[in-house]
């Protein structure tokens, strides 16, 4: 259980600098290829599905047993269905990710007696809203990066903060392989 925290507070940690460099490049003229990122419906077909499969163990234990086996199929079905139908799919998956991650992050440090909880979850109840708000209004954060590329000011902010995070969660990580 502590290396699938490992991974993905890993995993995290690339994902907010990757966002930090992405941000920090942003400018007038890349408007349009960060719009196009938002609505990118194969990138987001596959952040759905991971987004979908790390929904599945936390679903078995509550689902009924008629629910259980079709579980993954059924994430198989919903990614192809939102592939198909949904706009800003990438936007919807990235949302979906930063609930599930705060959650998760939240759920494991405190199990784990992390001594920086407290702190992860401040910063994992600011990444959870910001994704319900993507989540609710996905043009949102199509906006937030056509502002990000008209002002320095937010883009800066915005990528110190996605660096703060991935520095976080880079030690966290260290923390977690030095307590094994």
């Amino acid at each position: 259980m502590n290396t699938a925290f490992e991974i993905g507070l890993i995993v995290a940690a690339v994902a907010f600098m990757l966002s930090a460099l992405g941000i920090a490049r942003l400018r007038p003229e890349k408007t349009a290829a960060a719009e196009r990122f938002c609505r990118a419906p194969l990138l987001g077909a596959v952040l759905a599905a991971v987004a979908l499969s790390l929904c599945v163990p936390q679903t078995e234990p509550i689902a009924w047993d008629w629910l259980r086996g079709i579980l993954w199929p059924l994430v198989v079905v919903f990614t192809v269905l939102g592939y198909l139908y949904l706009d800003f799919l990438t936007s919807r998956a990235i949302a979906g990710l930063m609930i599930l991650g705060a959650y998760y992050f939240v759920n494991q440090a405190f199990a784990l007696r992390l001594p920086t909880a407290a702190i992860g979850s401040v910063a994992a109840l600011a990444l959870g809203a910001a994704g319900i708000w993507i989540s609710a209004r996905p043009y949102l954060l199509r906006d937030f990066l056509r502002r990000c590329a008209a002002g320095i000011r937010l883009r800066a902010v915005a990528a110190l903060a996605c660096v703060a995070f991935g520095w976080y969660c880079a030690a966290v990580a260290v923390i977690m392989a030095v307590r094994r």
